[in-house]
């Protein structure tokens, strides 16, 4: 369920442990993970603003490991530090989808570079039979788990390049788009369904590279348009005279506060977006 600090509530979720001085760094990546993964997931909703007290008490840890945690995903874009107030989680804006297609229009055509190996194109052919088996299936989870299916396949076609940099860069870029998306279910928006992508393993099967472009491209913009089409009926602009007069965060305290954007309230609970709350 959504609380007032901008976060989903989990019931039965294990906290991180602090006990075990002796294995700081340990704790400070799992610190790391588990933060990932709730951005990602929409855990910590788009446009949050909390402390790193807040955070620790959700993992059930001291403040250092979630300030590392903090400090390596601002690098990365996801939060924001705003003085005097805490943290902001990264909101998802048409901006934000539109840099990262823009990434993934430069680099996805790369992938039909990649030289298949017959295992390659044995577990292209199993994802592509999955996905199809579940293409007529209207719930979330069957919806989600098309989702994993059609990265799985792009998943593939970067590993065969064999190009580490390249791959962690699409992985990164497909996280984001994968929380745009669980974002649009939290809002009751229609989800976006993946296709199969026959077109692009058979024409992969045929040597075709140019029609495989074509096939990535299409798919890439049929995406792109429908979370579009979403978070252009959202207003996700949280501006920091808003936060003033609401409870204070200063680093010692660790009091947070969010400011509630419009529509917010309509987030779904965990468990429909994913079975998290059963």
């Amino acid at each position: 369920m959504l609380d007032q600090s901008g976060m989903l509530t989990v019931s039965g979720l294990p906290q991180l442990t602090s006990s075990g001085a002796s294995q700081p760094t340990l704790l400070r990546e799992q610190v790391a993970v588990r933060l990932r993964q709730d951005i990602l997931s929409c855990q910590l909703l788009p446009g949050a603003i909390l402390s790193e007290a807040q955070i620790a008490d959700r993992y059930g840890v001291k403040k250092a490991p979630v300030r590392s945690a903090l400090i390596s995903e601002e690098r990365g874009g996801l939060v924001h530090a705003i003085p005097r107030h805490g943290w902001q989680i990264e909101p998802i804006t048409p901006r934000s989808i539109s840099d990262v297609f823009m990434l993934r229009r430069a680099l996805e055509p790369v992938l039909v570079e990649a030289d298949l190996t017959h295992a390659d194109r044995e577990r292209l052919e199993t994802a592509l039979r999955v996905a199809e088996a579940l293409s007529d299936a209207k719930d979330t989870n069957a919806i989600r788990a098309g989702w994993r299916l059609e990265r799985e396949t792009l998943t593939i076609l970067a590993a065969a390049l064999g190009n580490a940099l390249l791959s962690a860069t699409l992985s990164d870029l497909w996280d984001r788009t994968e929380r745009c998306m669980t974002f649009a279910v939290c809002k009751g928006a229609k989800p976006y369904v993946a296709s199969p992508r026959a077109d692009l393993v058979r024409t992969l099967e045929r040597g075709d590279r140019r029609g495989a472009r074509h096939a990535l491209a299409a798919a890439l913009e049929r995406q792109y348009e429908c979370l579009t089409r979403v978070v252009m009926g959202m207003t996700d602009e949280i501006r920091i005279d808003d936060v003033e007069g609401a409870a204070g965060v200063d680093g010692d305290n660790g009091a947070a506060s969010m400011v509630r954007r419009p529509g917010t309230d309509s987030v779904q609970q965990p468990g429909e977006i994913g079975g998290r709350d059963k």
